[in-house]
């Protein structure tokens, strides 16, 4: 096993460093980002034992997560072999065995697990024809409807009282909102996210539930004008 893993690390000349994680990035597609570092400290704030990470790419949410709380159990799917096989590096690379990841698409996946805690961190660019990221166009010239796939899972496998989150580009939140309510969901959560004040925004985090929980709603602001992070922004990530 040790052989093996030595020889499989050969195959990759960058690492992320974060928790005491040592995450490997594969291709200019897949690497650890912004987004999915705010998801998860997003997500981190919702107690969870059973976790589903939908997409997971190399699996940063997933293996942040299962770190962060070691009695987790966490599961990670995504339909691209190439980013299973690196999250399957990474979580052994990392001694993680609270962690598995599948090859499957999101409408074939059926556990008897009922999570607690669903992650998704899915393309931004739902209703569009193009991106810069070859990987998210293809998956979204085959999969024109994501929400609603993504919708039909979470009402399929989130326990009772089970949280959503996602990380989503602004003006989706009414698709993704409408896709979630058709299946009995209700936004419970939305954070506006700013690189810095003067700009607009860069995303937002999203969290949707099937039971009653009052809405709650603001803006995090992560940098000062200079570019560094204010202390607000700081103690929210939880040094995510």
């Amino acid at each position: 096993m040790m052989s093996s893993l030595s020889q499989r690390l050969n195959q990759y000349s960058s690492f992320f460093e974060i928790l005491g994680l040592r995450i490997a990035h594969k291709g200019s597609q897949m690497k650890v980002s912004t987004d999915s570092r705010l998801l998860t400290a997003f997500a981190a704030q919702f107690g969870y034992s059973n976790v589903l990470d939908i997409g997971c790419g190399i699996g940063t949410i997933s293996l942040l997560l299962a770190k962060y709380r070691s009695s987790s159990f966490v599961t990670a799917i995504d339909m691209d072999i190439e980013a299973v096989e690196v999250t399957r590096f990474n979580i052994e690379n990392n001694g993680l065995e609270n962690l598995v990841a599948f090859r499957v698409d999101a409408r074939d996946f059926y556990s008897d697990i009922k999570f607690d805690l669903i992650v998704c961190n899915p393309p931004y660019f739902i209703g569009q024809m193009t991106s810069n990221n070859m990987g998210r166009m293809k998956f979204r010239h085959t999969t024109a409807d994501f929400p609603d796939t993504i919708a039909e899972l979470c009402w399929r496998q989130l326990s009772v009282k089970g949280v959503v989150c996602f990380v989503i580009f602004p003006s989706t939140e009414p698709v993704w909102t409408f896709s979630m309510a058709k299946k009995g969901f209700v936004l419970i959560k939305y954070f506006d996210m700013k690189n810095r004040e003067s700009l607009p925004s860069s995303c937002a985090l999203v969290a949707y539930s099937l039971s009653s929980h009052r809405f709650k709603s603001g803006q995090i602001i992560m940098t000062d004008e200079d570019g560094l992070p204010l202390d607000a922004f700081t103690q929210w990530m939880k040094g995510f």
